[in-house]
């Protein structure tokens, strides 16, 4: 028995060769089947009545194509076709106002590489845009020319020519401002008189001032009271940066001095260890909180933020009720009361409806 003919839609109907359709089909007036393949399926089926499926069906039956928006032929002018290459082809086409598949087809028979930043042969510099170079920005040259900024960036830094900094606004010193320069210190010139911190060190550089992390003239009465006093207190005392204090005293190799407080620890004191936290202990005996976890430590009393062990009677509770309301009774927290019951297999509380 011989196999069905197999048809396809690729190769037209002879003249006179018909294709068995179905007895239940529709049946397609001339005025309808005239449109198949040049209207899109789904518009003749609403003018039908019909289905898509029905339609591209009766159409691959006839051996049509599908119908396919014709767009219209661009017109490749020398201008365009030099634009190929040197951005990427949706750049291309969204100047140009074409499709970017044209743009890619196009170039491709062209035989134009694509685009890619620093290495596109397709663009040849010209004299001047090369003598721009450093002198400009690489965004302004490179709107000039119809091309990336990084395509320029990389040309320039091939060439090994530094960037364009723009030109900084001429700073007119005044008596005034010179003045400060040996009383505040960089950030504080720059904030003061509105200009940056470069030209303020640009400055300094070229009076020959001294330059340092502090530019404040210590008197022999303040340097006295370095090294007596503490870093913080002198500070305080002396309305000084912290950082400041303790450059100036290393500077003129001044020990420091550590602080030193020593609690006479009273057993209404040591009462409260393990009962309040070390920084409400410290608060009260005028010391450090490290000082108070030391005293802690040496008399053996934990920490109360350590983790209470759990009893057998807290354990039956678990499982009796929801954990949030466990946890309320027992003065813990949910996590650790969820934590505890799953450790142990105990279920979760479940109301009985």
């Amino acid at each position: 028995m011989l196999s069905p003919r197999r048809h396809s839609i690729h190769a037209p109907l002879s003249p006179g060769e018909e294709v068995p359709r179905h007895p239940s089909a529709f049946p397609w007036p001339a005025h309808l089947a005239r449109l198949l393949g040049q209207v899109t399926d789904r518009e003749l089926g609403k003018r039908a009545g019909l289905c898509i499926r029905a339609v591209s069906d009766e159409r691959r039956r006839r051996r049509l194509p599908p119908f396919q928006q014709q767009r219209g032929d661009v017109r490749w002018t020398k201008r365009m076709l030099a634009r190929l290459g040197r951005a990427p082809d949706s750049v291309v086409a969204a100047k140009l106002g074409i499709g970017r598949s044209s743009v890619s087809y196009k170039r491709r028979v062209l035989g134009i590489a694509p685009f890619k930043p620093g290495t596109t042969p397709a663009f040849r510099w010209p004299s001047w845009a090369l003598r721009k170079l450093g002198t400009v920005s690489d965004a302004a040259l490179a709107k000039k020319l119809g091309v990336s900024a990084t395509l320029v960036q990389t040309k320039r830094n091939t060439l090994r020519i530094p960037p364009a900094v723009p030109a900084a606004r001429p700073v007119k010193w005044t008596p005034r401002m010179l003045k400060a320069l040996d009383t505040q210190p960089d950030r504080a010139v720059a904030r003061r008189f509105h200009i940056t911190v470069m030209a303020v060190v640009r400055k300094r550089i070229e009076e020959g001032k001294r330059r340092g992390r502090s530019s404040r003239r210590w008197s022999p009465s303040e340097q006295a009271i370095l090294g007596r006093l503490t870093d913080a207190a002198a500070s305080r005392k002396l309305r000084v940066n912290y950082h400041a204090v303790r450059y100036v005293r290393r500077r003129l190799g001044i020990a420091g001095k550590q602080p030193s407080v020593r609690v006479s620890w009273t057993p209404q004191l040591d009462r409260l260890l393990g009962k309040l936290t070390d920084g409400q202990v410290a608060a009260r005996a005028g010391c450090t909180a490290a000082g108070v976890a030391r005293r802690r430590w040496k008399l053996g009393i934990d920490s109360p933020r350590a983790p209470r062990s759990w009893t057998r009677r807290e354990d039956r509770l678990l499982g009796t009720a929801p954990d949030t309301v466990i946890a309320r009774r027992l003065g813990r927290g949910e996590d650790g009361v969820r934590i505890r019951r799953r450790s142990l297999g105990i279920a979760r509380f479940r109301r009985r409806s």
